[in-house]
C-alpha cells in the first residue's frame, strides 16, 4: 500500500554508499523507519531532504509485517532555516527530535506528537529556546503516559508540600518527612518549581513566549525534568551532552559534564603510567 502524508524527519542512518535508513515521524501512521534509495547520491534531488529538522511530504510503501519500509519520493515542506541560523536553536530541535526517537514506538499514531512538534519548531525562537524545550519535554511526558506525579505525593496521596522530592524509580513526588520517603532516593524538587513546570504543560507555545519566568525556575526545571529523562531513557541521548557543553546552564547537566572530563582525565592518566 502506498502511503502519502507529512513527516519530520527524526534522524537518519547511512545505507551502504547511496542510502539511508530514516526514522521520520508520521502525521498519519506514527513513527516510521524506513529506506531511502540512492538519495546520497550527488544527482539525486534528495540528497538534503533528510537533514533534520525538516518537515516533508512522503511516499511509503508500507507493508505492516515489514520491520523497515520504503520512501520512494519527498518533498521539502519546511525547511526551518530559522532554525539552523541559531545554533542554539538547530542543537535543542536535534534533541527533541533524537528524544521523540527514542521515546515513540513505530506503527502507533501520535498525531498529537506530531501537533505538539510542529508548533514546536514553528515558535521556537533564541530568546525562549531554554523554556520552548523543557515545555515540550513535559507535554511529550505527558502525551505518552510518561510524565512524574506531580500532584500529590506517591505515599500519602495529600497534596505534596515543601520539603518535597522527586523518585525516578517510583515516577512521582514524595514528601520528604522522614516516613513517605523512607528507603527512596529523592532529587528535592521547590514547590514554585513544581508549579512552574505544570504551567509549561498546561500553556501553549504563544503564550510561554510572551512570559518572563526567573532564571532559577528555568534551570531548576531542567535539573528536574533532564534528570528524569536521563533516567528512564538509561544515558542514551547523545545530544544532551552537547547541549550541556555548549548552551545549557543546568547543574544536572555541568554535573554530566564534569563527570565526562574526570572519566577522560583519570582515562588519560592510566594510559601515561
Amino acid at each position: 500500500m502506498i502511503i502519502t502524508t507529512d513527516a519530520f524527519v527524526l534522524r537518519s542512518y547511512l545505507l551502504r554508499e547511496t542510502s539511508l535508513i530514516v526514522s521520520v515521524l508520521t502525521r498519519d501512521c506514527g513513527k516510521i523507519k524506513a529506506v531511502c534509495k540512492g538519495v546520497r547520491q550527488l544527482k539525486s534531488k534528495q540528497c538534503s531532504h533528510f537533514d533534520p529538522p525538516v518537515l516533508l511530504t512522503i511516499s511509503v510503501y508500507d507493508k505492516p509485517n515489514r520491520e523497515l519500509q520504503l520512501i520512494s519520493d519527498s518533498t521539502i515542506v519546511q525547511y526551518y532555516q530559522g532554525l539552523r541560523s541559531d545554533m542554539a536553536c538547530y542543537l535543542h530541535s536535534l534533541y527533541i527530535l533524537e528524544l521523540i526517537d527514542l521515546l515513540v514506538p513505530v506503527h502507533l499514531s501520535h498525531d498529537i506528537v506530531f501537533k505538539a512538534l510542529e508548533a514546536y519548531l514553528h515558535f521556537l525562537a533564541p530568546a525562549c529556546v531554554h523554556v520552548f524545550t523543557l515545555a515540550f519535554e513535559l507535554k511529550l511526558l505527558r502525551l505518552l503516559g510518561l510524565l512524574p506525579l506531580f500532584d500529590s505525593c506517591l505515599q500519602c496521596k495529600s497534596a505534596v508540600q515543601e520539603p518535597m522530592g522527586l523518585s525516578l524509580e517510583h515516577g512521582g513526588l514524595v514528601c520528604v518527612n522522614g516516613v513517605c520517603d523512607r528507603g527512596m532516593k529523592v532529587h528535592l524538587l521547590r514547590d514554585d518549581v513544581r508549579i512552574f513546570c505544570q504551567t509549561l504543560i498546561r500553556e501553549t507555545f504563544p503564550y510561554l513566549r510572551r512570559e518572563k519566568y526567573e532564571p532559577s525556575l528555568i534551570e531548576d526545571g531542567i535539573r528536574t525534568v533532564r534528570t528524569y529523562i536521563e533516567y528512564i531513557t538509561y544515558g542514551r541521548i547523545k545530544s544532551l551532552a552537547v547541549l550541556a557543553e555548549m548552551f545549557d546552564g543546568s547543574p544536572v547537566l555541568r554535573k554530566r559534564t564534569q563527570d565526562n572530563e574526570n572519566k577522560n582525565h583519570k582515562k588519560n592518566l592510566h594510559e601515561f603510567k
